[in-house]
Order: C-alpha cells, then sequence, then structure tokens
C-alpha cells in the first residue's frame, strides 16, 4: 500500500486501483490469522477506497467482496445485527451484478452465511429458508450429484438449523449426507475440521435421539 502511493502518487488512479486490490487480501489475510480487529480495520478502508474512487452508487463485486470480508470479521465478532446488513447488502450488490436469478457459487456462499447468522438472532425459519436456497444454488452450480465442499457444507448448514429445530430426522439425513461427501474429497487433510464438525454434530443428534451407543463411537472418533 505505501509503495504504490510511492510509484503513482497519493490518492493517484494507480494507487487506488492496486489499493482496490491489495486491501481486501490484507482483510482476509488478518481474518485468516484470527485478528478480527485487523481484518475489520483493513476492509473498511477498502470499502472507503472504493467508495472514494467510485462514488456513493458504487456497484460492483470488489466493493460486494469487501461488503463480506467486513461481515466475516463481525460475525466472528458476534456483532450479529451488523454482520447481517453488510452480508445483505453483499448479498443485494452481487445479484445486480451476476442478475437477480442467476445461480452462482459466490452468491450461495453469501445466502449460507447469512443464514448464520439468522441462527444466532434466533430466525430459525429464516435460516432454514436461506439454507435450503443456498443448498439449491450449490447443486444448480456443481450439479445435482456432485460432491463438492461447497455442496457439503450447504448440507452441514441446513442439518445444523433442522437440528435447532429439533428436525432430527431430518438433520441426521443432512449431517451423514455431507459427512459422506466430506470423507469422499481428495486432499482429505484440508476437510479434517469440517469432517470433526460433522461427526460432532452427527453425535448431537443421536444423543437428542438416546441412541447413545452410537453418540458415544461418533464423539470417540471427534476425540
Amino acid at each position: 500500500v505505501a509503495m504504490s502511493s510511492d510509484d503513482y502518487g497519493p490518492g493517484s488512479q494507480g494507487s487506488l486501483l492496486l489499493c482496490r486490490d491489495v486491501l481486501p487480501r490484507m482483510s482476509s489475510f488478518f481474518h485468516c490469522t484470527s485478528d478480527l480487529s485487523a481484518a475489520a480495520h483493513w476492509a473498511v478502508n477498502s470499502l472507503n477506497l472504493q467508495f472514494s474512487a467510485d462514488g456513493d452508487g458504487a456497484n460492483d463485486m470488489q466493493i460486494a467482496c469487501s461488503f463480506g470480508l467486513l461481515a466475516d470479521a463481525q460475525f466472528a465478532q458476534q456483532d450479529v445485527h451488523g454482520a447481517e446488513k453488510l452480508y445483505t447488502q453483499a448479498l443485494d450488490m452481487k445479484r445486480t451484478v451476476y442478475g437477480s436469478d442467476a445461480k452462482n457459487a459466490d452468491v450461495a456462499e453469501t445466502l449460507r452465511k447469512l443464514a448464520n447468522v439468522k441462527v444466532l438472532m434466533w430466525d430459525l425459519p429464516g435460516a432454514r429458508r436461506l439454507c435450503e436456497e443456498a443448498l439449491d444454488m450449490m447443486r444448480s452450480v456443481h450439479g445435482s450429484s456432485a460432491k463438492t465442499r461447497d455442496v457439503a457444507r450447504s448440507l452441514y448448514s441446513l442439518g445444523f438449523v433442522s437440528s435447532m429445530m429439533k428436525d432430527l430426522d431430518r438433520a441426521q439425513e443432512l449431517f451423514g449426507q455431507a459427512l459422506e461427501m466430506m470423507r469422499s474429497m481428495p486432499n482429505l487433510d484440508h476437510a479434517q475440521m469440517d469432517i470433526a464438525m460433522a461427526i460432532q454434530s452427527l453425535a448431537d443428534v443421536k444423543l437428542d435421539t438416546h441412541d447413545l451407543d452410537v453418540s458415544c463411537r461418533l464423539y470417540e472418533q471427534v476425540l
């Protein structure tokens, strides 16, 4: 960021173009290192820069991405109302860019994240609706029988909402599908945390249905 100002001049078009690319990456980096205040700081800087360059009516994917990054940071900090507003803004902007009826994995992932916020706000019917829309969209993008991490995560999210709503049969089915899909993927090492979460959630459902032997075995797998 400092070098771009030195090379192009502070506030120059070249500096703005470079910073628009760099600042969201800075936010993503700090989010990955769990430095959420820094992640939020760089996301806000990115938004301010983009609006200063494009005006308040700006409407593009870089701005939508920055909304999403800031929402991620606020969600991780338990600011559910702030995260809800930002995910909604990101979703609206992405639909404007891609088309209101477009089937897109980026839109679907934002729907899934917004559903996670709705869960924390105890809007479980709203969360279920968003999860179902995200899952349908992911399957439209990847194929109805595709086994991808995106689809698996969407299955898991819908399963989690179903378990919260005490629809335990459906939750068990969805967690089982997600777990099977995760285990079938290449590069299994990268999916270990997702797999552990799916096993634990399935164990929780088994516990709620008083299937104690299976629940115990599943918890042991998580450990």
